[in-house]
């Protein structure tokens, strides 16, 4: 029997150990201080010392709790401590009784047991305390155990995070939310349904987001009907979460919802919608319903499908974006010409060099060029593909701006063939820092590899001009230390 082992215990001079023995037994009943079965052994003695008042114990931790947490955990065990010392008094009583000769007994025996099954009991009893004392007047008070309740996370802290979701206290009604958000169980999940089931949008919008950070999959049906149903922010925010929570099946009713929206947050966020379903489903699927759904939709909402396109890629899209950039429309030409530009891979390049060379204006030539010199300056690319990029946008570049992205493409591949394309550059005082950076940085490359004599002393040559056409300390320094570099490699 337990109690007569504890006897022995107790009779052996180890009652500190079997008194403290209560608080190592419950710390699994206790969800603040479940973790620390995982954590090292010492550490329990550490932070019954800092319980007790010695803070020096702080210092020798060896597991790295945030502060939030340690003072949780502290306020747990001083709490249990104080049970404990109760129980060990019960249980000292139960000893002393059991111990006793029924000869020589004056009163009934004491069958009240401290046991470990009792500490874990009201360990585990924390959370109706605490819905008290989220009741109470001190706002301070409040604050504390509703974030408490959220940390231990047991049902009985549903009604009270419920009660302050509404509080004119927006720190109240916020810490509710985020027990709310992280309370498991069905009847949590229940009760953000709930929400999406009201009238009042405030409560909506709590819903849609609550559904959002629990990753609640069943809301999906709810949120649709307020897509259709709710005022414009509700609206808005449901579509998103759609978005978020939505599977494959999901795209066709959100790419209807699109092709109807008329108010530019709906088409805003039914495109990210529609983005983040393709994220979690096959993108060719997306973009085998995207395209034909171009031709139904109004100039705004095909604007937005374009760039869906742009953002999914491949070659069926790539070829219907290219389209657009003929349409008869000027604001789908303009809107497919901004997609282009955006593309991330380098099988847009030829319709982007075609589009700056022959858009029918300015602005679009301009739009393709930049598309373009950002795919050259793009570094997943082969450094041979790159170069000869930049040689077919060296002969279209105008305005600094653009010169200046050549540029900074060009420092970017190490070959001496960038030379002929960036030392002209160091002549015009619009561009002759971003070309003297450009070079730097291409020759700090050069000089660390295989150099030949002719191509160190033409690199030389070029670093001693760069440094000599520029204001900027740095970039003459190192200028100049590149050439020198580039100098002992030429040899005499």
């Amino acid at each position: 029997r337990a109690d007569v082992y504890n006897l022995g215990d107790v009779a052996a001079g180890k009652r500190s150990a079997f008194e403290r023995s209560y608080l190592e037994n419950c710390l699994g009943a206790n969800p603040v201080l479940k973790p620390l079965t995982d954590r090292p052994r010492a550490d329990l003695d550490r932070l019954l010392r800092i319980a007790g008042g010695d803070d020096s114990a702080r210092s020798d931790l060896e597991w790295h709790y945030s502060a939030h947490e340690l003072e949780d955990v502290l306020a747990v065990l001083r709490h249990l401590g104080r049970v404990q010392q109760v129980l060990a008094k019960v249980n000292a009583a139960y000893i002393a009784s059991a111990a006793s000769s029924e000869e020589f007994r004056n009163e009934p025996p004491f069958k009240l047991q401290g046991s470990y099954r009792n500490m874990a009991k009201i360990a585990a009893k924390v959370v109706p305390a605490l819905t008290t004392a989220a009741a109470a007047s001190d706002k301070t008070v409040q604050l504390a155990a509703l974030k408490a309740l959220a940390m231990l996370g047991a049902d009985e802290a549903l009604p009270t995070f419920q009660q302050r979701l509404n509080d004119p206290d927006r720190t109240l009604a916020q810490a509710a939310r985020e027990g709310l958000a992280s309370l498991p169980g069905r009847a949590t999940d229940e009760a953000i349904l709930g929400l999406l089931k009201s009238d009042s949008a405030a409560a909506q919008q709590t819903g849609i987001e609550l559904a959002g950070r629990r990753r609640l999959s069943a809301a999906v049906p709810l949120l649709l009907a307020l897509t259709r149903q709710g005022g414009p922010p509700v609206r808005a925010a449901a579509l998103r979460q759609v978005g978020e929570l939505g599977g494959e099946k999901e795209v066709t009713v959100v790419l209807d919802l699109l092709l109807t929206a008329r108010d530019s947050g709906d088409i805003a966020a039914a495109q990210q919608a529609l983005l983040s379903l393709a994220g979690q489903t096959a993108e060719a699927a997306v973009t085998a319903k995207v395209i034909p759904a171009l031709t139904r939709a109004a100039p705004a909402v095909r604007a937005a499908l374009l760039e869906v396109l742009a953002a999914l890629g491949g070659p069926e899209a790539l070829q219907a974006v290219r389209a657009a950039c003929n349409d008869a429309d000027a604001e789908t030409r303009s809107a497919a010409i901004r997609a282009l530009s955006s593309w991330k891979t380098a099988d847009a390049a030829p319709a982007l060099l075609e589009l700056a060379t022959k858009a029918g204006n300015e602005t679009d030539r301009r739009l393709a060029l930049g598309g373009y010199l950002t795919l050259a300056g793009n570094s997943d690319l082969p450094a041979d593909q790159r170069l000869e990029m930049c040689r077919h946008a060296a002969r279209l570049v105008q305005q600094p701006a653009d010169k200046n992205r050549l540029l900074a493409a060009l420092g970017l591949i190490a070959s001496l063939d960038t030379l002929d394309l960036i030392v002209p550059h160091l002549d015009d005082t619009a561009t002759r820092n971003e070309a003297a950076a450009a070079l730097v940085a291409v020759a700090d490359k050069l000089v660390r590899g295989d150099l030949p004599a002719p191509g160190a002393r033409r690199l030389a040559e070029a670093l001693d001009k760069a440094a000599g056409s520029v204001d900027n300390a740095d970039v003459t320094r190192r200028a100049r230390n590149l050439a020198e570099q580039a100098r002992k490699k030429a040899g005499p």
